[in-house]
């Protein structure tokens, strides 16, 4: 009996990860080389976290916008990276550089923003997408589709302009029902209502590489981009993340939150998570990560101009888990507050 204790010991260890994750110290891979992920999502699969992120060059710039769409300024260069980062259980120094998915001469010449990777079980292909400016001008911002049979890529653009209800377009991030139905959510230029920036979630065809028109808006007025949506499993419900604009800012975005019933149902605001900018990072992601507590969702922003070397490319992400209170349709995440690290306790890392 207690042999059989200990290895049932044995195993729940096996089945567990304690992780600590640092908001003080970079992020490394394997070679101790600080990672040089930003935007971007996180997919589960194969036992494994596949971080798909935007790199940037060793180039140094001041934080904002002073220089948007500028030819040659660091955040808009031509040669961003599609960069994979691999990782059994999201600790620094685990992960893995996998290599830039998308070389340069696999798509449209342009500067690339924002990237998302997909899994699409009815063709079973990867698919991704990216905001892009085919020259150095905002009017002209839109999204191409790309896709892989491999997870670790390359990826080919198999449509070049996406045909989104709104435009020119921002940031984007592709979500995938329970169902296999895909939808973007994505932020859009509102030229003639004074520059603003509004947040739509659109349904995807089967394949994931068109849009079929069938669309709903979050945010009627205001500034919001760097948009992310996904479902809490303890209410059910739809949470949609959406960042007060702030483009290469140092001091981070306030963070406005709307929830609903079904994904393309009417989104109801719940003010903001970050008032205050008591994170001083800018919305990127939300990651469920499956643990031995239930689900946890983990905010990732990203700390522009925060690397102590001033290079772009080493510029750190902020990840904290959120706090929930209230339940059912009450359920709402709570103002979040920095913390230098937290563990995390993953139940799905082996």
């Amino acid at each position: 009996m207690k042999m059989m204790s200990t290895l049932l010991l044995s195993l729940a260890a096996l089945m567990t990860s304690g992780t600590v994750i640092s908001n003080v110290d970079p992020r490394k891979d394997t070679t101790g080389s600080i990672l040089n992920a930003h935007d971007g999502n996180i997919l589960h699969m194969y036992g494994e976290y596949y971080w798909y992120s935007i790199g940037y060059g060793d180039c140094t710039e001041n934080p904002g916008c002073s220089k948007a769409g500028v030819n040659n300024s660091c955040g808009f260069m031509f040669n961003h990276s599609v960069t994979l980062y691999t990782s059994k259980d999201l600790s620094s120094g685990s992960w893995v550089n996998r290599g830039n998915v998308l070389p340069v001469q696999n798509r449209p010449m342009g500067i690339v923003f924002a990237s998302t990777v997909v899994y699409n079980n009815v063709t079973d292909q990867y698919v991704l997408w990216a905001n892009y400016l085919p020259s150095h001008d905002w009017s002209l911002s839109r999204y191409f589709a790309a896709t892989s049979k491999s997870r670790f890529g390359p990826f080919d653009v198999v449509n070049p302009h996406v045909n989104l209800t709104r435009s020119p377009q921002g940031d984007s991030k592709i979500f995938v029902d329970d169902d296999g139905q895909g939808y973007v959510i994505y932020s859009n230029i509102e030229k003639e209502s004074g520059n603003k920036h509004l947040v739509t979630i659109e349904k995807l065809t089967p394949d994931f590489i068109y849009s079929q028109g069938d669309s709903t808006p979050l945010n009627p007025s205001g500034c919001l981009e760097a948009p992310s949506v996904f479902i809490d499993r303890e209410s059910g419900r739809y949470f949609a993340f959406s960042s007060v604009c702030c483009c290469y800012c140092s001091e981070g975005g306030d963070v406005q939150v709307y929830s609903s019933d079904s994904i393309l149902g009417n989104y109801t605001h719940h003010g903001s998570i970050n008032p205050s900018l008591e994170i001083p990072a800018q919305q990127t992601y939300v990651l469920p990560v499956n643990t031995t507590s239930g689900w946890q969702y983990i905010w990732i922003g990203d700390r522009w101009g925060s690397a102590p070397d001033k290079l772009k490319s080493h510029d750190f992400t902020y990840w904290g888990l959120l706090n929930w209170t209230g339940a059912g349709s009450g359920r709402l995440p709570q103002t979040m507050e920095f913390v230098d690290q937290f563990d995390v306790n993953l139940a799905d890392s082996f």
